[in-house]
């Protein structure tokens, strides 16, 4: 995702990655530089096939900003972030995030 993803506030968003290296990565997703957990707005699944998926349910200005991931092994660390902007029912009213 290389332009900013704009949403609706109350949808959902899904960022897909494609992770690799030997040793498998770990994989850490934050939103606004504070760790995310599964929770019910918060859905991470990393599989085994090199696969990360961050899905963010009932967006807000409140809840969203910059989303960045990072694969960490022995042989080092990669990132990427994602710039989100929320838009309100309102039309008029912008949330710029990140």
């Amino acid at each position: 995702m290389k332009t900013t993803q704009q949403v609706k506030a109350g949808s959902s968003l899904i960022i897909p990655v494609k992770i690799s290296g030997i040793p498998t990565p770990k994989v850490d997703w934050t939103l606004k530089d504070e760790p995310l957990s599964p929770s019910t707005t918060v859905v991470i699944e990393t599989t085994t096939e090199g696969q990360s998926t961050l899905t963010l349910k009932s967006l807000s200005g409140q809840s969203t900003g910059k989303v960045k991931v990072t694969a960490t092994n022995a042989a080092g660390k990669a990132a990427a972030e994602f710039d989100v902007v929320v838009r309100g029912t309102d039309p008029r009213v912008v949330h710029r995030l990140g």
